[in-house]
């Protein structure tokens, strides 16, 4: 037990000597990590774009339509800005905006007469949600004034020719006659508008809830086990240095044992681990809504299965052939954890048939496992089970490599 807390130390105090090395492994993710909380932060993300209009009308509907981005949850989604026309074409041509909608001029006075009219909408090719959610908004703006002429297009069209040739204001008896055509209209209306019948029921969901998650919340817990398997990786390459160098080679001559030299290396693992996970879940917790309670009990979990990552990728490194052959077996070795396991793209993202694969790699079996905790939805019996598995892997892969590290150091 000694020798095995004197060879934990000597690694940890070498990876105190070669800080860029785990710097390069740990900060890499992190990295990625600080950068969805400056993109996506810690609510639900929306989609942010701007949409130049060029109103060549500048009439009172030509306004009520440009208003109509400005109003509820359009307006935290769309930035609008009146550009003119020449203005607003080379905009949209370096692609810095969504769309581009052009007005034309007499565009108001065409609809209060049901005269032809048309409104141009230019997309940006290199978007696809906004420009799409723009285009339904003008759709259903064309919608409304063909509906709107129906109703009331006679009137609308009275409006329209204004007063008589030479005179000031229309004709009293006409304003009159107006005021009670629309006022018979809205109370035809009322049945259909109060009470509406098309009533939206919604639900608030807590910020704490399982089912309120945004894609930040499902990348992040990804992006931990993504710094575990570097740092395993990086980890498990040190057998070869210490064969190369001899240090295997010197230890087969104490009376102490390889099985001691393996447990040390594993307890610096899974120190390495522990704290690399404690502060990747840390910094997930901005972006995420992850109960404090849950984040030591996360970063116990996630460094137990660092771990067994670290003793299966120390197999393969002990059944190379050299160290080439190593370095190259293990990407081989986890790349494919890293793009189907979650690390990458959050399994529930990922196609049904990817995800079932997924989630039976080691670090995605693990990976959920970690979310649910996180969520607070753990079972305790399932949890006894997965840690129990756990351990049994962790311990038949020590005990495998603890065997063929006394060859391998000859």
């Amino acid at each position: 037990m000694r020798f095995a807390l004197i060879s934990a130390l000597k690694d940890l105090r070498r990876l105190r000597r070669d800080p860029v090395a785990l710097g390069l492994w740990i900060g890499i993710p992190l990295f990625i990590v600080l950068l969805m909380y400056a993109m996506f932060g810690r609510g639900e993300t929306k989609p942010q774009g701007r949409l130049l209009v060029s109103d060549e009308d500048a009439s009172l509907l030509s306004g009520l339509v440009v208003g109509s981005f400005r109003q509820g949850p359009l307006a935290e989604m769309v930035q609008v800005e009146k550009l003119p026309r020449e203005q607003a074409d080379r905009q949209i041509r370096a692609g810095r905006a969504s769309a581009w909608l052009i007005i034309p001029k007499g565009f108001g006075r065409a609809v209060l007469r049901n005269e032809p009219t048309r409104l141009t909408l230019v997309s940006n090719p290199a978007q696809r949600i906004l420009p799409g959610i723009i285009q339904e908004t003008v759709s259903v703006m064309v919608e409304g004034g063909f509906y709107l002429q129906v109703l009331a297009g006679e009137e609308l069209r009275t409006l329209a020719q204004g007063p008589a040739p030479g005179a000031t204001a229309m004709p009293d008896a006409t304003v009159a006659q107006l005021s009670v055509r629309f006022n018979r209209l809205g109370q035809k209306l009322a049945g259909w508008l109060d009470p509406p019948r098309i009533q939206l029921a919604t639900e608030v969901r807590r910020p704490g809830s399982a089912t309120q998650v945004n894609f930040a919340a499902l990348f992040m817990p990804g992006m931990v086990f993504l710094v575990l398997l570097f740092v395993a990786q990086g980890l498990s390459a040190d057998l070869w240095k210490e064969r190369l160098r001899g240090t295997l080679r010197r230890v087969r001559t104490t009376p102490h044992s390889t099985l001691s030299l393996l447990g040390g290396k594993l307890l610096a693992a899974a120190l390495v681990f522990f704290a690399a996970s404690l502060a990747g879940l840390g910094c997930a917790s901005l972006v995420a809504n992850i109960r404090p309670g849950s984040l030591l009990p996360g970063a116990l979990w996630s460094a137990a299965a660092g771990a067994v990552l670290f003793l299966l990728l120390a197999l393969i490194q002990l059944y190379a052939t050299s160290a080439r052959a190593a370095h190259i077996l293990a990407n081989i070795a986890v790349f494919p954890m890293m793009l189907l396991g979650g690390s990458f793209f959050p399994l529930e993202v990922m196609p049904e048939s990817l995800a079932r694969i997924g989630r039976w790699t080691p670090n995605g079996w693990a990976l959920v496992q970690l979310k649910a905790m996180l969520a607070g939805t753990v079972e305790p019996a399932r949890l006894a089970a997965a840690a129990a598995l756990l351990a049994g892997v962790g311990g038949a892969a020590f005990l495998l490599a603890a065997r063929r590290l006394r060859t391998f150091a000859l």
